[in-house]
């Protein structure tokens, strides 16, 4: 009987058990403190908390002065930095985006605990670890570029060198396919929150996500690490958005309708009647907090209808 439910583990472990490449869904946040010479503070506390979720992570700096807080969900932080016999600082804003290893070097200056220098501008998002050549669409972008097809893979092509390609699988005609650098659109693998979203049979994404649903995402076009591997064009790591501990929605509607047009100009020679032809696109998102701090929710929705007529020429 063990020895079944042994085996019995083992198998429901391997069924579980996904490919870990690729899944670059977090942001990381490093950096050094110093005293006002220039000497490494050992020892300091480094706090950093997102207000929107609370979530806080802590660590302390080596003998050298650094320190890491690694696999941090995208957002914006507060970083605060205590150490015996300095000032407290506080950043206020620090932006960590999706893929990025965010450097903050603080240096403090001499004096008692309660005494806080507070930083209320974002720092440059200056990345000094990684030699990646990609682009990120922020949250603002997504939120505020036309985009008409409402596809999340057409914001790509705000980065140098993508731009649509054709799709490869007639059932997908919707999903939208992408070229980096000439490629064909075979060469590029996207991942949504650390999920595979590339079809491994005829290349492209597998499927659409509503736009209410995204925050963020990177495009990697060159130099992606070992981590990022499984694909010769780019790299694009998506983000979809979470709850809050604020509640918060959006609502859009677009609608078409074939009254308003005019008919064709040969179909009107020919006598045709003008073909009808209606859109119905529309959606929502709400997120909140079930429990603050704690536990989240979010839902987003879209649906499309383009109910129409064609005109048939005759033998």
């Amino acid at each position: 009987m063990r020895r079944f439910i042994a085996v019995l583990c083992a198998m429901l472990v391997a069924t579980f058990v996904v490919p870990a490449t690729a899944q670059v869904n977090t942001a990381d946040l490093v950096g050094k403190v110093l005293d006002p010479t220039g000497a490494a503070i050992p020892g300091a506390k480094v706090t950093v908390t997102n207000p929107e979720t609370g979530l806080t992570r802590q660590t302390v700096t080596e003998s050298t002065g650094d320190y890491t807080i690694p696999q941090l969900p995208t957002g914006t932080y507060k970083v605060t930095i205590e150490a015996a016999g300095f000032a407290t600082m506080v950043y206020e804003k620090v932006t960590l985006a999706v893929g990025v290893k965010q450097t903050l070097d603080a240096t403090l200056k001499l004096g008692t605990a309660r005494e806080t220098v507070t930083i209320t501008e974002a720092p440059a998002l200056v990345e000094f670890t990684s030699s990646e050549i990609r682009s990120a669409v922020s949250p603002l972008e997504v939120k505020e570029l036309p985009i008409l097809d409402r596809n999340f893979a057409s914001l790509t092509y705000v980065v140098p060198g993508m731009r649509p390609a054709e799709g490869f699988d007639p059932t997908k005609s919707r999903v939208g396919n992408l070229s980096v650098n000439g490629s064909d659109g075979r060469a590029i693998d996207v991942n949504v929150d650390g999920a595979d979203n590339k079809d491994n049979v005829v290349g492209g994404q597998i499927q659409n996500f509503t736009m209410e649903g995204i925050q963020e995402f990177n495009v990697i076009t060159n130099r992606y690490s070992a981590e990022s591997g499984r694909a010769l064009g780019s790299v694009i790591n998506v983000v979809t958005k979470s709850g809050t501990n604020d509640f918060h929605g959006t609502v859009f509607g677009l609608f078409q309708s074939s009254t308003f047009n005019k008919n064709n100009f040969f179909a009107e020679r020919r006598g045709d009647p003008k073909p009808v032809y209606h859109r119905y696109h529309f959606g929502c998102s709400a997120g909140g907090s079930v429990i603050k701090d704690k536990l989240f929710y979010f839902g987003a929705y879209e649906h499309k209808r383009e109910p129409g007529s064609l005109s048939v020429l005759p033998d």
